[in-house]
């Protein structure tokens, strides 16, 4: 099983989360407003005539208990990762500073698609320890950027 998550540009305050099953083509997501309540997904429409890029349309409210217990774990569990990825991505640039990183390069280091690619080939996404993340941060600076 994926989840992934995150603030939907259409809607500031409010978190989309997506869960999809590993080998199957559909997914599930919900929309957790910022009162804490979770929503269905009505319909989704990218690059809407309105404007913007998605448009996300909210559905009935959940109210199954069993259902809103797994919500809340999902958007624990991505709570947990993006602060992890903040503080994996903090210590990447503190490192590469110690290795000379221009401010152009740290922009650019401080991208989500970089720092993807950076982990992709972990064996699970968001399941390295601290110091897992530090040596694998540490080794990409010693063969790139060589003290």
């Amino acid at each position: 099983m994926r989840i992934s998550g995150g603030e939907p540009a259409d809607r500031p305050g409010y978190y989309k989360i997506t869960v999809r099953i590993e080998g199957e083509s559909e997914t599930w997501s919900v929309l957790r407003k910022p009162d804490g309540t979770y929503w269905q997904i009505a319909a989704v429409d990218y690059f809407p005539r309105s404007g913007g890029t998605v448009r996300h349309d909210v559905g009935d409210q959940i109210v199954d208990e069993k259902t809103i217990a797994q919500c809340e774990a999902y958007y624990a569990e991505l709570q947990q990762k993006e602060m992890y990825t903040r503080q994996a991505r903090e210590y990447f640039i503190k490192v590469g500073r110690e290795h000379g990183l221009t401010n152009q390069q740290q922009l650019e280091y401080q991208s989500d698609e970089f720092f993807a690619r950076l982990f992709s080939n972990s064996p699970v996404e968001g399941e390295l320890t601290k110091e897992e993340t530090k040596q694998k941060v540490e080794e990409y600076w010693d063969l790139h950027y060589p003290i």
